[in-house]
């Protein structure tokens, strides 16, 4: 096939020989793969039982692209019972995502007493590794150098941490077909159309008078040379108003103190305005995110990024943005508010924090997958009360000495995204201010306004005391 000439196979048997004991109870041969192409794939294997005992076998593969960043990862499980000596034909269903660079493929099987227990290696009693390479077709390489960002969380999930879903979705904004994609990308137009449809099923595209498009921002190069000169001014006057309004914002908070209208133990978490001691919070999350970003980004109301999604699933609707640009044009912060028990509470952070991500299903159609999620230890939310009556005063404080902000790029991406292209609207907003509250508060760090307390990452209740 045409499609193959990308793609070479290297098959590698691993042996264990410290695990002879239970490779002496089973025979496994004849395994192989049903293609070595992008798309859903079964590994097939025979495997008997050569011991006179009862048998759970759970078959894991793993797949994995390595390069100089990090690629996608999938892993899939399955289990099945042996009687004894009894001989089975099994089938393990997998998926290899669509992405460049050498793709390693590790199957095991594993001599379990419970499927459900935590696997271990000296339970492996066979394992082989497959290497895959796919390389980077000349007609997409500058697009790919130029690089291809979506925003953090997204870039992990399972739908935007490979090459081909970008490549897809930016090719289709730029108008080419799907077997013009097939032909630029060496994918096979199978692939390409399947790839489609679960991006249209998910949301990510849609269609319009039988055309399809994408279903959220796309910045071009075009758009970000159009915008860029905007989005630094607004980080150069930002951090310059901030920086000149800290001395008035600590005689602020002393005179309140002083008055006794504000606590002055800035560790009474139990009080709603010990948080304004904790400058870093109160002007990222507070301030920069909580009162600016929401103004600038959805009109004054409150937003969740996450909305029937999670930080791993990291659907961001409306809110998703796609950027033809290097790194240092995507904000490495975050906000979303949700509410619990009918209250007020938003996560805000910096950093592109690491999320632990444990799948709850994983269908074979590429559905949604439901995560289990938490920040690890390294990145636990540090968490603040805060009142709004008694923060008001230096959320005021800081409005007077820097607003209002960014008018003109709001004026700028208004005439970018205008007419059919305003479903674009949320997601290349939320992008810019993202990528301005990032840009000012690394300033602020490097020139020692502020300084990071804790993790970086927040978690801010609303409070009425």
């Amino acid at each position: 096939m045409r499609k193959s000439t990308f793609v070479s196979v290297v098959f590698l048997l691993i042996l264990i020989p410290a695990l002879s004991v239970f490779a002496n109870e089973f025979d496994v041969t004849g395994l192989q793969f049903s293609g070595s192409g992008w798309g859903n794939r079964t590994a097939q294997f025979s495997i008997s039982n050569l011991s006179p005992d009862y048998k759970w076998v759970v078959a894991q593969i793993n797949v994995a692209f390595a390069g100089p960043t990090d690629g996608p990862v999938r892993t899939f499980r399955q289990s099945f019972f042996m009687d004894p000596s009894a001989s089975l034909k099994e089938s393990l269903p997998f998926i290899i995502p669509g992405n460049y660079g050498k793709g390693i493929i590790n199957i095991k099987l594993y001599d379990v007493i419970d499927t459900l227990d935590e696997l271990f290696e000296s339970q492996v009693f066979f394992a082989r590794i497959d290497t895959l390479n796919f390389s980077v077709p000349s007609a997409v390489k500058n697009i790919l150098d130029a690089g291809l960002n979506a925003p953090i969380f997204a870039d992990r999930s399972e739908m935007f941490d490979n090459q081909f879903h970008r490549l897809l979705v930016y090719l289709i904004a730029e108008g080419k077909t799907a077997a013009e994609i097939a032909r630029m990308t060496s994918a096979d137009t199978a692939f390409v159309n399947q790839a489609i449809s679960l991006l249209i099923q998910r949301n990510f595209l849609a269609g319009n008078a039988g055309k399809i498009r994408p279903a959220f921002a796309v910045i071009d190069p075009a758009t970000l040379k159009r915008l860029k000169p905007d989005i630094d001014r607004a980080i150069d006057d930002l951090t310059t108003r901030l920086a000149a309004a800290m001395p008035a914002y600590d005689s602020l908070m002393a005179r309140l103190v002083k008055e006794n209208k504000l606590t002055s133990d800035p560790n009474n978490i139990m009080d709603g305005g010990s948080i304004v001691h904790h400058k870093f919070p109160t002007v990222l999350a507070l301030f920069l995110w909580d009162r600016l970003g929401r103004n600038f980004v959805n009109d004054g109301t409150p937003f969740n990024i996450f909305n029937l999604s999670d930080p791993c699933d990291a659907d961001m609707g409306k809110f998703m943005s796609l950027v033809a640009a290097g790194g240092q044009f995507v904000g490495n912060s975050f906000y979303y508010v949700f509410s619990e028990n009918d209250g007020y509470r938003f996560y805000c952070g910096v950093d592109n924090p690491d999320v632990v991500c444990t799948a709850l299903s994983r269908p074979m159609t590429g559905l949604r997958i439901y995560y289990q999620w938490e920040f690890p230890q390294k990145y636990a939310p540090d968490f603040y009360n805060y009142n709004p009556d008694k923060i008001e005063p230096f959320l005021s404080l800081l409005d007077m000495k820097v607003s209002p902000p960014a008018l003109k790029l709001r004026d700028e991406l208004v005439d970018a995204f205008a007419g059919d292209k305003i479903y674009e609207l949320p997601g290349a907003r939320y992008w810019a201010w993202n990528l301005i509250v990032s840009s000012v508060i690394n300033r602020l760090e490097k020139e020692k306004v502020l300084s990071r307390e804790g993790s970086g990452v927040y978690l801010l209740n609303k409070v009425t005391d």
